[in-house]
């Protein structure tokens, strides 16, 4: 293997993130790589000599220099891999989705159903089972949605730097980011623009999405308007329209 292959195998994300979200259409460059990036390159003597935009990079090292970045790298990538994945975005890898049907008290009805059954306080219900693979490409599509706004490293650090002059946006995607790299469970909120199930005795468009990183456990329940709004306390809820019931 040259030493350019050996570059750019050292500095690829240890998660294959399209393959993790089956999302085609998902960028080479996402948050969850500049995590990735942000924290292999505090493993690194040098900052500089770590770019994901890994062909920019072996262009312009010689052979001497790109080989000591090579062995620097191969000393420190199991340390960051781990970093990564106990402390950073990797800590998404592995979820697992559940469809209404195993959540037991979620269970799909008929549209005609779900009022009546949700009202006096009882769960909320969706009018079909949803496959778990609609439920990760629902969750995975706001995600990216959500945090679509980094392209480098640099809008990384900026993102989270707390002297920065962010938008009101970019507040709340700092905010909701920091949550996914501590918090054990977080709940995030989607508009579906359809009517997919009912809660509190209403049919709504909005689902809630509850991640239990820990146990790497995803599932989902319709919510009100109301509840969307006090659960994504982060910022916006977004218009997905991804769940179609």
């Amino acid at each position: 293997m040259t030493l350019e292959d050996q570059y750019r195998q050292l500095v690829a994300s240890p998660v294959d993130w399209k393959r993790e979200t089956s999302l085609s259409n998902i960028g080479d460059y996402t948050i969850l790589v500049a995590n990735w990036e942000k924290t292999l390159r505090n493993h690194v003597a040098r900052a500089q000599d770590v770019a994901c935009d890994s062909e920019l990079q072996v262009l312009v090292l010689g052979t001497s220099e790109l080989d000591r970045i090579v062995q620097n790298l191969k000393s420190v990538r199991s340390d960051a891999e781990q970093m990564y994945k106990k402390n950073g975005a990797g800590r998404l890898e592995g979820l697992t989705f559940m469809k209404p049907s195993e959540q037991k008290k979620h269970l799909a009805h008929g549209q005609s159903e779900v009022e009546a059954l949700t009202r006096h306080g009882k769960p909320s219900l969706f009018v079909r089972n949803f496959t778990a693979d609609e439920i990760k490409t629902a969750f995975w599509e706001w995600f990216l949605a959500f945090f679509d706004c980094v392209f480098s490293v640099g809008d990384y650090d900026e993102l989270l730097n707390s002297n920065s002059q962010l938008s009101e946006f970019n507040r709340a995607q700092a905010k909701l980011w920091r949550c996914f790299l501590e918090e054990s469970r977080v709940r995030v909120c989607a508009n579906e623009n359809s009517a997919i199930g009912a809660s509190n005795g209403k049919t709504t468009s909005f689902v809630c999405f509850d991640v239990n990183i820990d146990s790497k456990c995803v599932h989902c329940f319709p919510v009100t308007q109301s509840e969307a709004a006090q659960i994504m306390d982060y910022g916006p809820i977004l218009n997905m329209a991804t769940l179609q019931p």
